[in-house]
């Protein structure tokens, strides 16, 4: 049972619509009736008075006795009371038996809503992370398309520490060419970046390959890769012991020293950094403080690309591939023979041929032993 207080206020007129009037009964005293017509004191009792009953008529007989005032007010109160309870019972076995299954959509936070919301979140995210790409491309397309490439390169002279022939950057005309100046003293970070050079250019090798049928013949120059290794310590680094140190990592592997004024120019060149660490001196034994570049070389020697000590084998060999898809060769250059082969006597290209920088003073030469 619902009290009426907590009833809704069309539920509380539709109760009181619906429950019968309460007739007085016979012989009960009704209330005086006021007319709207009549003045204050007129046809109705003051308060604190109680209306005089009228006279009887002549020869009817005695009316009954009424009712107590008190009686008759508990009998009506009681029946308005059972009625009252009657329709509101009524009412809510009315509400309980029409209630059907519930609306999932009637309460805020029902499972419904919260599959929408999480799947428009969705929908946001991927679209300002899909927005957020195209800008970090456009941003970098336009940074490449502001600065353009380094100066970087130039002609050097030096001593193939196979043959301990003279060697020249017209040597590696022809082919693309992976470039790092390094000792073989290093602990450890040279032979990674060597290792990580002839591993990418062998997925080069299997990529060309499998574009020319399996022939290894039909493979053009073009799209082949030389690794170099110029030594940046001609004290310790004589041709044999950059031989054999090449040795343990690729038997194609093309290492360059020489002079130290010829290696300081071509450190120079590509704005390679080395210095001995002072503190290490002392002797034979010391280490050769340098930058961790390799740099890629165009089949017509003009500076491409570089590559850093984070960057992984496979990314590197996807970028190298990427440049030799794109690969042009210029039209006023004649490509040489090869690394084994004779020099052309063809003067490079003004693009290609790139002064070098004055020295500076942290590229100084290594000192000798």
């Amino acid at each position: 049972m619902f009290s009426r207080l907590s009833q809704p206020a069309f539920l509380r007129r539709a109760c009181a619509a619906a429950a019968p009037r309460v007739l007085p009964r016979p012989g009960a005293a009704r209330p005086p009736t006021r007319h709207l017509s009549s003045a204050p004191g007129e046809g109705a009792p003051t308060a604190g008075t109680s209306a005089a009953p009228a006279p009887p008529a002549a020869g009817a007989a005695p009316a009954a006795p009424a009712a107590p005032a008190s009686a008759t007010s508990t009998a009506s109160a009681t029946s308005t009371a059972s009625n009252a309870g009657a329709a509101s019972s009524g009412a809510a076995s009315s509400g309980a038996a029409s209630s059907g299954p519930r609306n999932p959509f009637s309460h805020p936070l029902s499972w419904v809503s919260l599959a929408l919301m999480g799947a428009v979140g969705y929908k946001l995210t991927d679209y300002f992370e899909t927005e957020r790409a195209k800008m970090l491309e456009i941003s970098q397309k336009e940074q490449k398309a502001s600065y353009g490439k380094p100066r970087l390169g130039g002609p050097f002279e030096l001593i193939n520490a196979k043959t301990e022939a003279p060697f020249s950057d017209r040597d590696l005309h022809g082919k693309h060419a992976l470039l790092y100046f390094g000792f073989t003293h290093c602990p450890d970070v040279c032979p990674e970046e060597l290792d990580k050079m002839v591993a990418a250019t062998k997925q080069i090798q299997a990529l060309a390959l499998a574009k020319a049928g399996g022939q290894a013949a039909a493979v053009p120059e073009t799209h082949q890769v030389n690794n170099v290794f110029i030594t940046l310590d001609p004290a310790r680094d004589t041709p044999a012991a950059v031989a054999e140190y090449l040795s343990d990592f690729d038997p194609n592997f093309i290492g360059l020293t020489g002079t130290r004024e010829a290696l300081g120019q071509a450190a120079r060149a590509y704005r390679v950094y080395f210095s001995p660490i002072p503190q290490s001196l002392g002797g034979e034994d010391y280490l050769v403080d340098h930058s961790i570049f390799v740099y890629l070389l165009d089949p017509a020697g003009r500076f491409v690309d570089f590559y850093g000590q984070n960057t992984p084998a496979e990314e590197m060999a996807t970028g190298i591939w990427e440049h030799i898809q794109s690969y042009t060769p210029p039209t006023d250059v004649e490509p040489a023979a090869g690394p084994t082969g004779k020099v052309q006597p063809v003067p490079a290209p003004a693009s290609a041929t790139i002064q070098p920088a004055a020295p500076a003073a942290a590229a100084a030469a290594p000192a000798s032993s």
